[in-house]
């Protein structure tokens, strides 16, 4: 009888934290929190200053300061993406922040 309880409730307790999580994600997916804002808005007034890799790399810095705190995981990954390309060519540099400012835009980030 206890061997027959044990596999459900097993399952049960691997299954809801699981669900939970999946939740999380998809509710934060389209959030501009302060923190999202702030980093798109960095980006987006920052990138046309930055020409050279050491502008790149204190433009990186800010937005990923910015977006690694914000609860929309898409701006925080990218975020870190964009941390990566700013020491990368130009041409990674440029795509990176292209998708970073497409996920705010998406995500519903204007610039102010």
């Amino acid at each position: 009888m206890i061997r027959e309880l044990a596999l459900p409730v097993v399952i049960v307790a691997l299954v809801l934290p699981a669900a939970g999580c999946e939740e999380r994600a998809t509710a934060t997916a389209a959030v501009v929190d302060n923190q999202a804002q702030q980093a798109c808005d960095t980006l987006a007034a920052g990138y046309p200053k930055s020409p050279t890799v050491a502008k790149r790399l204190a433009l990186a810095d800010r937005v990923y300061r910015w977006s690694a705190r914000s609860d929309n995981p898409a701006i925080a990954d990218q975020g870190s993406a964009v941390g990566h390309a700013a020491n990368d060519s130009d041409r990674s540099w440029r795509q990176a922040t292209a998708r970073f400012l497409k996920i705010c835009r998406q995500a519903g980030w204007k610039s102010r």
